[in-house]
């Protein structure tokens, strides 16, 4: 037995599956991200389930999961690489990723999270990998979007959105909920409850136009370009000072402002 086949089967795989049990694992991660509306990494994993059902082996089929796995962040029982939090080059804070590091910007933008979800243990229910000790991290910004509706939705029943937005959004957002609902073309009046999900959708693109919403650099792994202090993160941080797991106990010392 190779290593590679050693590794698959530690994590879940069986030494007699065929081709198609493969590509049937990489559907259910197709199913996840399109359940998150992340309709382009749904795709994907649908291509790489096709390409992995037409391998002649599974051996074969297991490389084509592998690499599509590493390719979008995820470990090789197809879950999220668990994001750090640290500071890079002149104290800029960033957020590693499986596949990316995102530095500076507001911590809205490098955390996945438009919304500013709050952590809590529903926002892993949610879908977030982590966070700062306030605010939730998510694996991507369908996911981050998805959780904000859900959030709205499960805390401020029966409530108009423009009044639960109120109630939800930090002033470090800086947004005029009223505002940001005409933005998105939905009456501020609209109970939360009534808002269908393809309806809530342009709540993002308007929630990227607010004051609090900065965007920083995204680095993508292996690039070809990216600075020396990028790679290392992946290595465990040599590079960067004050790098740590995103727990949901949080990091020590004073969560960063969203525009430092």
């Amino acid at each position: 037995m190779s290593l590679f086949d050693w590794l698959a089967g530690l994590f879940g795989s069986k030494p007699d599956e065929t081709p198609a049990d493969v590509a049937d694992r990489i559907e259910r991660i197709a199913d996840r991200f399109a359940n998150a509306g992340n309709d382009e990494a749904a795709a994907a994993a649908r291509s790489a389930a096709d390409e992995a059902r037409r391998a002649s082996t599974a051996a074969d089929a297991r490389r084509i999961e592998a690499d599509f796995l590493r390719s979008r962040g995820l470990r090789p029982d197809g879950r999220p690489i668990k994001p750090a939090l640290g500071r890079g080059p002149g104290d800029t804070d960033y957020v590693r990723y499986g596949s990316a590091v995102r530095a500076g910007g507001s911590r809205a933008w490098r955390y996945n999270n438009p919304g500013y979800v709050r952590c809590t243990s529903q926002s892993t229910y949610y879908g977030a990998l982590g966070c700062d000790g306030e605010f939730a991290i998510f694996p991507d910004y369908w996911t981050g979007m998805n959780a904000l509706r859900l959030t709205l939705r499960d805390e401020y029943p029966g409530q108009p959105i423009g009044v639960a937005l109120r109630q939800h959004l930090p002033p470090d957002a800086g947004v005029d909920p009223t505002r940001l609902c005409e933005q998105a073309g939905l009456d501020p009046n609209t109970k939360v409850d009534d808002i269908p999900v393809e309806d809530f959708g342009a709540m993002g693109p308007a929630l990227q136009t607010q004051p609090g919403w900065d965007t920083g650099t995204q680095f993508d792994r292996d690039a070809a370009d990216n600075p020396s202090w990028v790679e290392t993160t992946w290595e465990g941080g040599a590079a960067t000072s004050g790098g740590s797991d995103a727990d949901f106990g949080g990091r020590d010392g004073p969560a960063p402002t969203d525009n430092s």
